[in-house]
């Protein structure tokens, strides 16, 4: 029995930086999808803040025996920023102008990325879109690389045995650049 993925295959995280090497292999495998080396995405989500007050607080009525939920606090959308020392709430959020703040090093070379990416695919695995019957009806790519993030060092992409890609296969990423070098090696099963 083949595995079988819907979406996407990424090697890496979404924001998540991985501090070495990623190594991943998919062996006798359907991905209804892409397949990246290294991760998903570099942009940064807003956050959403909840205000400081219930809608309604939360109640023990006595009649019943029992607490009566709360409504939630209305919420407003919040965008990280770096910052150099973040060391309490006062330090961390900005209520005024709706900033999170971060040590974390917030720039696309930094989010989810790696250092290198090794990607192998082999067997008979297969990437792409399938009907409801299992046909192929679309391809899916093979990326060295990531979707956004980028890989420091070189990106590595192997086929052997007999891997389909119904797409294309690119050394590099999707939108993430590659600092070092990239290579395709396709081999006959």
């Amino acid at each position: 029995d083949l595995t079988y993925g819907l979406g996407n295959f990424y090697g890496g995280g979404s924001l998540g930086k991985v501090d070495g090497p990623v190594k991943s292999t998919l062996t006798d495998c359907i991905v209804e999808g892409n397949v990246f080396g290294a991760g998903y995405s570099a942009t940064l989500p807003t956050v959403a803040v909840m205000n400081n007050s219930f809608q309604t607080q939360p109640h023990y009525d006595e009649n019943l025996g029992a607490y009566l939920e709360a409504v939630l606090p209305s919420t407003e959308s919040y965008s990280w920023e770096h910052a150099e020392t973040v060391n309490s709430t006062n330090t961390a959020i900005n209520r005024t102008t709706k900033k999170l703040f971060t040590t974390v090093d917030l720039s696309k070379t930094n989010l989810g990325s790696v250092t290198t990416a090794t990607l192998t695919l082999k067997g008979s695995t297969t990437v792409g879109t399938f009907d409801g019957g299992g046909a192929l009806t679309s391809g899916g790519n093979v990326y060295g690389g990531g979707d956004e993030s980028t890989v420091g060092g070189n990106a590595t992409v192997n086929l052997q045995g007999g891997t389909h890609v119904g797409g294309n296969v690119f050394g590099g990423g999707n939108q993430g650049a590659v600092g070092g070098n990239s290579s395709v090696t396709i081999q006959d099963p």
